[in-house]
């Protein structure tokens, strides 16, 4: 059948889902913005974002039963322990800039160092893993403002490998500014996630180098591993701010999140000299709480400094109850707010007074 012109606006229906969405949140003043281009490709691009990270990913090849992991067993805790330090959370709530604003971002978040029972997670509680590897995590962000009240973030690591660590991970946020009353501000945030990292987590080079030493290699492991993490997540954030004219636009902040974890470890290891894999899923939720502080460097930089905390439950061997396990840790957040991508205007790009 031929295509026929009918001069109908074949982009119509994702002007439609935007104008809705937007009449939703802000109503018919900005719901009536003419939407430019890239601005309907990045709610797209998002949207397919979402989706996809709904969808599970099946392990190809991969003929052994997947093993479902206790919400408090040790093998749990470590892959709820690490996704919760990758939580895409924020630094309260959404800054006031200009529609078509851009701010570039690069986060460090400290990984805390393990002893050696924290790491015994393997085989219930028994075997010591590798799980020292990296010491912090660097993260870039991409925040996008369609209004002075809404934006989104989006981050990606790269397949890059440091540390012997190999990540591909997708995150991303939608951030709403909600409320605002004198310095007072009250935001919200549903963040999600989609991805792995590869890494020698069952067996070490160090492991795999001490050959038939037992007191080194006490598992036998011949081979360093490729074992792959999938740490899938989403959650929502409810932050509140406060800013303080008098030292110069300091912001401090608080945020209360809940996250819902979908985690899986594939592992591609030896054990006692055999080839060993395995499939472990884990899924649970999780409550976090962050506090931290924003402070204007310059016009156009800016520095975010914030405390997480997860409580995390795990029973351990020995053990009769579980145990709260909790991850504690530090980000901080260099920002350069980029200004807009088209348009005249190139101040700060901010609009509160």
């Amino acid at each position: 059948m031929t295509p026929v012109d009918d001069g109908i606006n074949r982009r119509a229906p994702d002007l439609n889902l935007m104008h809705f969405c937007k009449r939703f949140a802000y109503g018919e003043e900005i719901a009536s913005r003419q939407w430019r281009p890239a601005e309907v490709w990045i709610v797209r691009t998002f949207v397919v974002f979402c989706l996809c990270s709904m969808v599970p990913v099946g392990v190809s090849g991969q003929p052994r039963d997947p093993q479902f992991m206790e919400d408090d067993s040790p093998e749990a805790w470590a892959m709820k322990y690490f996704t919760s330090i990758s939580l895409l959370t924020g630094y309260g709530p959404l800054e006031k800039r200009e529609s078509g604003w851009i701010d570039l971002g690069v986060e460090i978040l400290d990984i805390p160092y393990l002893t050696e029972d924290y790491r015994r997670v393997g085989f219930g509680g028994f075997k010591e893993e590798n799980l020292n590897n990296a010491p912090v995590m660097f993260r870039p962000r991409v925040t996008y403002y369609f209004s002075p009240k809404l934006a989104v973030t989006a981050s990606y690591l790269p397949p890059i490998e440091v540390w012997n660590i190999r990540p591909s991970v997708l995150s991303g946020a939608v951030e709403w500014r909600i409320l605002e009353r004198g310095n007072w501000s009250l935001g919200a945030r549903v963040y999600g996630q989609t991805g792995n990292v590869v890494g020698p987590f069952s067996c070490s080079e160090e492991n795999v180098g001490a050959g038939e030493d037992f007191e080194r290699n006490p598992f036998g492991c011949s081979i360093v591993a490729e074992d792959r993490v999938s740490m899938d997540y989403f959650g929502a954030e409810l932050s509140i701010a406060r800013r303080i004219d008098g030292l110069g636009g300091i912001t401090p902040f608080f945020s209360a999140g809940l996250n819902s974890l979908d985690m899986r470890t594939e592992i591609n290891s030896s054990l006692f000299f055999e080839p060993h894999n395995r499939v472990q899923i884990a899924r649970d939720r999780s409550f976090s709480i962050a506090g931290g502080v924003r402070i204007p460097i310059r016009e156009r930089i800016s520095l975010g400094l914030q405390i997480f905390y997860s409580p995390l439950y795990v029973l351990r061997p020995g053990k009769d109850h579980p145990e709260n396990d909790s991850l504690v840790h530090a980000r901080v957040q260099f920002t350069y707010h980029f200004g807009k991508f088209w348009g005249r205007k190139k101040d700060s790009g901010s609009v509160e007074k």
